[in-house]
């Protein structure tokens, strides 16, 4: 791992804190594993979403690249851009719910 991806890792690691504490303050912890599954299971389910977005249009870009079409490879990056942003916002929301089944899995033997 590169120092700066160590560096956006620590970020991601606080936003996620942060959102778990959001959550908690806001929605309450998890009554069980089941709950706890299901919310994770929809957070990835929309953060894979927004990737299908994302390879979707680098596909598209490829393509209009290779056929010199600048205004649409520009329109393409603008997509890419704005998906992998809302898809970095639910995997912040998947660390989050992860960081909360830690808290309610958590044993005194750990």
């Amino acid at each position: 791992m590169s120092n700066r991806t160590v560096v956006l890792r620590t970020e991601l690691e606080k936003l996620a804190s942060e959102e778990a504490c959001w959550a908690i303050e806001n929605w309450g912890e998890y009554k069980n594993l089941h709950e706890a599954y299901a919310v994770l299971l929809e957070e990835i389910e929309e953060a894979g979403d927004e990737m299908s977005l994302v390879y979707q249009a680098k596909t598209k870009l490829w393509q209009d690249t290779k056929d010199q079409v600048t205004a649409n490879a520009h329109a393409d990056a603008h997509t890419v851009l704005e998906a992998s942003l809302r898809a970095a916002a639910e995997l912040v929301q998947v660390a989050a719910v992860a960081k909360k089944i830690l808290r309610l899995t958590h044993t005194d033997t750990e």
